[in-house]
Formats: C-alpha cells, sequence, structure tokens
C-alpha cells in the first residue's frame, strides 16, 4: 500500500489544498481509498470523511489516443453506483493534450 499525504491548512474550518500528488497505478482494477483527517496537536487525528475511487474507467480515457479532439470534449461518463461511491454522475472530460476526471 501506498500513502500519500499533503500538507497541513491551519486555522481554517475550510481548508482548500490544491495539491497535485503523482500516485504510480500498476493495476487500473484496484480501488483508490481517499481519506481525509484533521490535525490533532495532543490527540490521535480525527478522519473527518473518506472515498474509495474506482479507476478504471479514466485509465481507459488515457489508453483510447484522443490527441486531436478539442478541449472540453466529454468522452465517457461513469454514473453513481454501489461500487464507486458517487453521489452525481461523473465525467472524463479531454482536457489539453491530457484526460482529466471532471466531476459536475
Amino acid at each position: 500500500m501506498v500513502k500519500l499525504k499533503t500538507r497541513v491548512i491551519n486555522d481554517t474550518c475550510n481548508p482548500e489544498w490544491n495539491d497535485e500528488l503523482t500516485l504510480s497505478i500498476t493495476d487500473s482494477n484496484v480501488l483508490i481509498n481517499l481519506a481525509v483527517y484533521n490535525s490533532d496537536t495532543f490527540t490521535a487525528d480525527d478522519k473527518m470523511g473518506e472515498a474509495e475511487i474506482y479507476i478504471r474507467p479514466y485509465v481507459e480515457c488515457l489508453r483510447m489516443g484522443l490527441e486531436n479532439l478539442p478541449t472540453g470534449t466529454v468522452i465517457t461518463r461513469v454514473q453513481p453506483s454501489r461500487m464507486n461511491c458517487l453521489s452525481d454522475e461523473s465525467c472524463c472530460v479531454w482536457t489539453v493534450a491530457e484526460s482529466c476526471k471532471t466531476c459536475f
């Protein structure tokens, strides 16, 4: 298991990270577990929330070879289900020669 950690945002109830983390993925069938914790000084950090991300649809988008598509093209849509923990439809949107996940 690989763990990545962002920096701590102090003195706010609404932190925004906007961090980019790179994760090497060797098996697109494995779920990515995302957990958010607060940062306590004298006690153990509390879990604030968590999500499991099934990345296979997004990896498949990257393998399609779509370099000539215009920016903003929706490549595929992923519907919410019990297996992916999405609350709403999620899309793979082509952006400037790379695919990125955009939820809306």
